[in-house]
């Protein structure tokens, strides 16, 4: 009826309303008629809308009211409307017993199938919405296994290189300088610094820069052994060292993640697995392929690798 109210009736020109319902007509309107009363108003018009079919209004002092009369309405047309709205919508929803159509029916057929049809759409659509709702609350994610999964993914792909990737992927072990380990605090203080300076000036040939380096170039911080009596006291392999290394020295890891094929989130759970007894905390932060150190764990991991030394 929503749909159908505004539409013209056939070829009257009326809108469905009007031809079913007539105008809105104005009447004389006699408030407290029999009453005595003041009006503290007087004089002053007013409006009052109680519905889209019927108010009051007061002009100069004299009420009116307007209203859709039932003395003008078409019951006829009325019927003809309701009558095709039910035959249509009793085969729609399968009711048993069917009603006739009638030939005066036939304008108004199309405005209910139409709304009949936007109906059953919304319904398919609001059905589809409440599956794909029901299917989400299903998935349940269990988050203490990401861990393993991760570890399995570097399982999958170690398994699947072939043995000259595997020798191109082999990391090489740094050669450290062989310098006594030098505690991080000392670091700062000069007469400490020239103590542990060597005695000669003249490069070691294990300390030497690639061919080809200059000594205008930046070169990555040593970082000295600590002295743990023979037992390294972690589980990190050379790669993880050097990217620890290169976090230190204020670098990117990301071009010795990519050389080694690893993942970021992967080598920064392992990193902090191995300092977590030492620190007690996470020392290294991942974002996407960002792996950051944690300022204040910076002096706890040098004081665990042994310390750094600038060339």
């Amino acid at each position: 009826w929503r749909d159908l109210v505004d539409h013209k009736w056939q070829d009257t020109g009326q809108t469905v309303f009007e031809a079913c319902f007539g105008t809105a007509q104005s009447y004389r309107w006699y408030p407290l008629s029999n009453a005595v009363w003041m009006d503290p108003e007087q004089g002053k018009d007013r409006e009052y809308h109680l519905s889209p079919i019927r108010s009051w209004s007061r002009h100069q002092g004299i009420w009116h009211e307007s209203r859709y009369e039932s003395l003008y309405f078409n019951l006829d047309r009325l019927q003809v409307i309701v009558r095709a709205m039910e035959r249509l919508l009793r085969k729609e929803a399968g009711i048993r017993g069917s009603l006739q159509k009638r030939p005066e029916e036939a304008w108004v057929e199309p405005f209910i199938l139409e709304t009949v049809e936007r109906d059953r759409q919304e319904r398919e659509a609001r059905k589809r919405e409440a599956e794909c709702r029901a299917a989400m609350d299903s998935v349940q994610i269990d988050f203490s296994s990401l861990s393993k999964i991760r570890q399995d993914a570097i399982t999958t792909m170690d398994s699947l290189l072939t043995g000259e990737e595997t020798e191109d992927l082999d990391p090489v072990v740094p050669r450290f300088a062989h310098f006594p380990p030098v505690a991080p605090a000392a670091l700062d203080d000069p007469d400490t610094e020239a103590q542990t300076q060597p005695e000669t000036a003249e490069p070691q040939a294990d300390t030497m820069g690639e061919p080809g380096q200059t000594d205008d170039e930046e070169r990555p911080p040593e970082i000295l052994p600590a002295d743990t009596g023979g037992e390294s006291g972690m589980d990190l392999d050379p790669v993880k060292r050097q990217i620890l290394e290169a976090l230190l020295a204020g670098k990117s890891a990301q071009p010795l993640i990519r050389e080694h094929r690893l993942l970021a989130s992967v080598v920064t759970d392992a990193i902090n697995e191995a300092l977590f007894d030492e620190i007690g905390d996470n020392a290294l932060e991942c974002e996407g392929e960002d792996i950051t150190l944690v300022e204040d764990y910076r002096e706890d991991v040098m004081d665990i690798l042994g310390g750094m030394k600038n060339e």
